[in-house]
C-alpha cells in the first residue's frame, strides 16, 4: 500500500480470516497538521480486502491533533483500539493532552457500521492531562485502558468500558459452506427457529431476500454472476450478522 505524507504501521491483529492494521500518517508539522489513524486489512493470501471496512480501510481522523500509542486488542466481535491525542500548544498545559479510546466491531472480517457512528465507538478519558497506554482484555470481557493524568500526579489510571458496542450474532450462531461456493451454498443456523436471509453485492444491490430456519437451509446460487457477496442473518429479535461469501462459477 501507498499513500501520501508520512505513513508507519502501529499495530496488527489476527481477526481469524487475515490480519487488520493500524497506521498513522500525517505529513508536514506532526503538531499542526491532520493525523489520521487508518485501519486496513490483509487476508489470509495477503491480498488486501476491499470489502473490509466497507472500502478496504477506515480512518479516525482529528484535525490539528497527534495520535500516537495505538494498540489492538480482541474480545469476540470486537476490536479495541488505543490512541490519545494532543493539539498544539504548550506541553504540559491543560489542553495538551485528550486521550480517546475507539472500538469497532468486526464480525466475521466486516467493520459493522451499525456499531456506534460508522463503526466506531469513542470513549473519552476522564482528566485535564490525560494520556493512554496499552489496552488489555480482561477475563470478563471487559476492556483495561492503562493511562496516566499528569495534573492530579496519578501515573496509572485504569479505565474499564464494555466490550459490546451492540448486540449481534456471532461466527458460532450459524455456518455458511461451501465458501467460494457454486450452485448452492447452505447455511447451519441453530441461533433460534426463525431468521431473515439477505444477500447483498458490495454495490449494495439486493440479490435475494428470503426466511430460513433453525437447522440446514440451502439456497440456490448458480444465478449469482461471479463475485463476493455479503450475507447478512437477522435472528427474531432483531440482531444481525454478517459474512462474506464467493460465488465462482
Amino acid at each position: 500500500m501507498a499513500a501520501a505524507g508520512s505513513n508507519f504501521v502501529t499495530d496488527i491483529i489476527d481477526d481469524g480470516a487475515g490480519y487488520i492494521f493500524s497506521t498513522m500518517s500525517y505529513s508536514g508539522n506532526v503538531l499542526s497538521t491532520d493525523i489520521s489513524t487508518q485501519y486496513f486489512k490483509i487476508n489470509n493470501s495477503g491480498v488486501l480486502d476491499n470489502a473490509a471496512f466497507g472500502s478496504g480501510s477506515a480512518t479516525v481522523a482529528k484535525t490539528g491533533y497527534a495520535i500516537t500509542t495505538n494498540s489492538f486488542v480482541k474480545t469476540g466481535n470486537t476490536i479495541i483500539g488505543s490512541c490519545y491525542m494532543f493539539p498544539t500548544g504548550s506541553y504540559g498545559t491543560v489542553s495538551a493532552y485528550d486521550a480517546g479510546l475507539y472500538q469497532i466491531s468486526v464480525n466475521n472480517g466486516l467493520l459493522n457500521t451499525a456499531n456506534g457512528t460508522n463503526g466506531f465507538i469513542k470513549y473519552g478519558l476522564t482528566g485535564v492531562k490525560e494520556f493512554a497506554g496499552p489496552v488489555f482484555a480482561q477475563p470478563g470481557g471487559e476492556i483495561l485502558q492503562t493511562g496516566g493524568e499528569a495534573s492530579s500526579g496519578n501515573f496509572l489510571i485504569k479505565y474499564i468500558v464494555s466490550a459490546v458496542g451492540i448486540s449481534e450474532l456471532n461466527e458460532e450462531d450459524y455456518k455458511l459452506f461451501p465458501n467460494p461456493a457454486h450452485e448452492t451454498i447452505s447455511i447451519d443456523f441453530r441461533e433460534s427457529d426463525f431468521a431473515e436471509l439477505e444477500i447483498t453485492d458490495f454495490a449494495g444491490r439486493l440479490i435475494m431476500k428470503t426466511a430460513i430456519y433453525n437447522g440446514i437451509n440451502t439456497v440456490k446460487t448458480a444465478s449469482f454472476p461471479t463475485g463476493c457477496y455479503l450475507v447478512k442473518i437477522t435472528n427474531e429479535e432483531g440482531i444481525s450478522g454478517y459474512s462474506k461469501i464467493s460465488i465462482v462459477h
